[in-house]
């Protein structure tokens, strides 16, 4: 008698889908690139502006490079996670994080620095970061990817949250530079470990069905979405794609440069150094129960409606930083707020999958990333300028909510398949459009 075909109807013993493998080892190594670059950016600012004489605008220039060579790569490095070997992508990006977080420890000059940021750091952040992770993830994912989002998105909160601490405390006892050279070798030598040990580029289709990600009697339905692809005319004329670039955009925008300006601002206030890193620390690991619950929670709920909630709390941040009430008081308010901030990430990672399948995930989202890394630059650059006129940032407080508040009315726009059958849950959103 023919042995039953149970991948149809039974997922797999929990913890035994090799999906979860490669999603916790995605999950460190963008922890890792990510926490000693972007979240600790501002634990540097203050001493390496000192070292090479910048002013506030001109130090938030080096995480507008960063962006900006972020916004280069993202595309390339994007269509080559949906064509070549993740784990070794992964791998590089590993080597190019130690080789740009030492070269700027070893130099005094501006030039090396930048060229540093937006060159191998960039690159590194491409390639082992959170696009690689998110791509790799929705291939592993379809059922679950909410939740799988989530977890990539903690990824970066992690990193905020490990890192921040990490690079304070290497800094109080060796110096800033001593302190990027440390972490530079250790964050490269880990993630390399973990892509050649579980990284793996893509499930097969038994994989998929037998983990109940998929349905095996609806395969080829479940499937024929994602195989789409998206030349680069059809998905420049998508609506869908510049409106959740720029409403995911503009927020992530006001976000990054709420954190790199964190750090200075709090000790503006008097705040001594190791307390304000405790203080982005709480919010980074507010932040990590906040993307969890958004990811889970994406699974059930209309993502457009899980924005809106994301950017009211992102509008209460700004409200208490332009009140600059106490410590405790703040402490506070980052606790909350960064649960529902927390949830942009996964949020926007899952509407692209949604929106415009997995199989051309890193291809679309590299696309995207070119105008997401433009905005995240305008505004760092704008922050600055205005703390360095003014001496305050209230003012880019104010105008970081106006624009805030026209991210959830252009997300509310976003045309979502239905959730009701298989087909539509995987696919591209506009398909039926097209």
């Amino acid at each position: 008698m023919a042995t039953p075909i149970a991948s149809q109807n039974s997922p797999t013993a929990p913890g035994t889908y090799p999906g979860w493998y490669t999603l916790g080892a995605s999950f460190i190594c963008s922890l890792l690139v990510v926490g000693s670059t972007v979240y600790s950016f501002g634990l540097y600012v203050l001493p390496a502006a000192e070292t090479l004489g910048l002013t506030r605008a001109q130090a938030n220039t080096g995480m507008l490079m960063l962006n900006v060579g972020i916004a280069i790569w993202s595309p390339f490095v994007g269509r080559l996670l949906d064509r070549l070997s993740a784990p070794a992508l992964v791998l590089f990006g590993g080597a190019m994080l130690g080789v740009g977080l030492c070269s700027i420890a070893q130099t005094t000059s501006l030039i090396v620095a930048v060229v540093a940021l937006a060159g191998p750091l960039a690159l590194a952040i491409a390639c082992a970061g959170p696009l690689a992770a998110a791509t790799i993830a929705s291939r592993w994912f379809v059922r679950r990817r909410g939740r799988a989002m989530g977890l990539v998105a903690v990824s970066t909160a992690a990193g905020g949250f490990v890192m921040t601490q990490v690079g304070a405390y290497l800094i109080v006892q060796h110096g800033w530079q001593t302190a990027l050279t440390i972490t530079g070798i250790g964050a490269a030598t880990l993630i390399g470990c973990f892509a050649l040990a579980l990284i793996r580029s893509r499930p097969r289709d038994e994989q998929l069905v037998a983990s109940g990600e998929i349905d095996g009697r609806d395969h080829a339905a479940n499937e024929s979405p994602d195989s789409d692809a998206w030349p680069t005319r059809r998905l420049l004329t998508s609506r869908n794609f510049w409106l959740i670039a720029f409403g995911a955009g503009l927020l992530m925008a006001s976000d990054q440069a709420l954190m790199v300006s964190k750090i200075p601002y709090l000790l503006d206030l008097g705040i001594e150094l190791q307390a304000a890193s405790f203080l982005v620390a709480c919010q980074s690991a507010s932040a990590t129960v906040g993307k969890l619950g958004i990811g889970f929670t994406a699974d059930r709920v209309d993502l457009r409606y899980l924005f809106v909630f994301v950017a009211g709390a992102h509008l209460f941040v700004l409200a208490a930083l332009i009140a600059a009430p106490g410590y405790w008081t703040l402490l506070t308010v980052f606790c909350v707020a960064g649960v529902a901030i927390g949830g942009v990430h996964p949020i926007l990672t899952t509407l692209v999958a949604e929106a415009f399948g997995s199989s051309s995930y890193g291809y679309v989202y590299g696309r995207m990333s070119i105008l997401l890394m433009t905005l995240s630059s305008t505004a760092l650059y704008f922050i600055g300028s205005v703390h360095d006129r003014t001496g305050s940032y209230d003012i880019a407080f104010w105008v970081f909510g106006g624009l805030v508040f026209l991210c959830a009315v252009l997300i509310l726009g976003v045309h979502l398949p239905s959730r009701s059958g298989p087909v539509q849950r995987t696919g591209d959103a506009e398909r039926g459009k097209a």
